[in-house]
């Protein structure tokens, strides 16, 4: 019940504004990429992800799957490096999800900032 608790309140309205940037960011990427079957997805092993189906996956922009590779290569990387220094990773294999997201988001980060300096640049 709305109201009842401002906590509660406030936890109600992220969750539905988090779905909502999802929606957006969905139709932002269809829009972008030509690809009407483009889904965003979310499950508990991998978080969320892009789901294409084959026959679109040549019409995956080349930028976004170096992206993707990049960010599974730093993560997996780190992971194995950590394992073979004889570091017991937290949750062992979990840990691979978690550092992918981390590389993900340091990742958008960069880029962000990247096309900002760009954009600055060019004025």
């Amino acid at each position: 019940r709305e109201g009842y608790s401002p906590e509660l309140d406030e936890l109600r309205k992220l969750s539905t504004e988090g779905k909502n940037w999802m929606a957006r960011y969905q139709a932002q990427e269809i829009t972008r990429t030509g690809i009407a079957s483009l889904k965003v997805g979310f499950n508990e092993i991998d978080g969320y992800y892009l789901e294409v189906t084959n026959a679109n996956l040549a019409r995956v922009p080349e930028n976004t799957l170096k992206f993707a590779v990049g960010v599974l290569l730093c993560a997996f990387g780190t992971y194995w490096a950590g394992e073979g220094m004889g570091y017991a990773w937290p949750g062992a294999d979990d840990a691979i999800p978690v550092l992918a997201c981390a590389f993900l988001a340091a990742a958008a980060l960069c880029a962000a900032w990247c096309r900002r300096t760009a954009r600055e640049a060019a004025r």
